[in-house]
């Protein structure tokens, strides 16, 4: 595969347009007959490398969220298996309904036989009970997700600048070095000073004590591109411009001696005192 043309694929799932300035500019620099390798570069990368749509899909991660969760059921229901049953009945018990599903299901239809059978109270508050920890266990997992949603955003919106420093002519190299983390760090702490977050989904700065309400400074609203120039000024991270020269320029005498005059002004300035 054209290594260009990975790169832009690369930065298209990252959310990146297309016709993005910094993107096209540097996708120019990649040679054209450049190539990645599909079995040991790209293969690896597509793969490993998810978008949060992806990252939702993904048997692997559902998997990993889906054991954790019925994990925590198990452990919320064995206690009670013990109860009910003794350690070896609960041990039988788990050999014939092996998954978490069954085990539920299986408990479920013992308390309704023991509803038909008389008091209902213990086995009412026993479902209560694992009704409640089923929401919580759902709670934790919505929120790990969440999580994990907003670290993958937070993570690709960042790369996108650390391209744009990096490509930046007028910032020095040492801001540059380590995909930008020095002007990043400084980008950070300067989001902190003026108490202001960043919306990673948006793009906007928000209120720090107040993250739904957008942050403004002098009357306009706050934007990463101002705040990142005014840390990159402040920390005088732009290179300096040549200033203009101060010394006289030295004009070349020429074969009579005159300092640089031609000829015909020699000749106009001998007419002028004649006359």
């Amino acid at each position: 595969m054209k290594l260009r043309d990975l790169f832009t694929q690369l930065a298209s799932d990252a959310g990146i347009a297309a016709d993005d300035a910094n993107l096209t500019a540097l996708a120019a620099k990649i040679p054209e007959d450049a190539e990645a390798d599909d079995e040991t570069i790209v293969k690896p990368i597509r793969e490993n490398l998810l978008t949060v749509s992806a990252a939702e899909n993904n048997e692997k991660i559902k998997g990993k969220f889906t054991a954790l969760a019925l994990n925590g059921v198990d452990a919320t229901i064995d206690p009670v298996l013990v109860e009910l049953l003794g350690e070896e009945g609960a041990k039988t018990f788990k050999a014939e309904n092996k998954t978490t599903h069954k085990r539920v299901a299986k408990l479920l239809e013992q308390f309704k036989a023991q509803k038909k059978g008389g008091d209902t109270s213990e086995a009412a508050k026993t479902i209560t009970e694992l009704n409640n920890q089923l929401a919580q266990i759902k709670t934790t997992h919505d929120t790990e997700l969440q999580t994990l949603k907003d670290s993958f955003a937070r993570d690709r919106f960042y790369d996108r600048l650390k391209i744009k420093i990096v490509n930046r002519a007028d910032v020095v190299d040492l801001a540059k070095e380590e995909d930008g983390l020095l002007a990043l760090t400084a980008l950070d702490k300067k989001l902190g000073a003026v108490g202001g977050v960043l919306d990673v989904n948006t793009g906007k700065i928000m209120k720090k004590e107040d993250p739904t309400l957008e942050l403004f400074i002098n009357n306009k609203p706050a934007t990463v591109d101002g705040l990142l120039d005014d840390t990159l000024k402040e920390r005088k991270y732009i290179k300096a411009s040549n200033p203009a020269p101060t010394n006289p320029v030295e004009v070349p005498a020429d074969d009579k001696g005159g300092q640089g005059a031609s000829a015909a002004q020699a000749k106009m300035a001998s007419y002028l005192k004649d006359e």
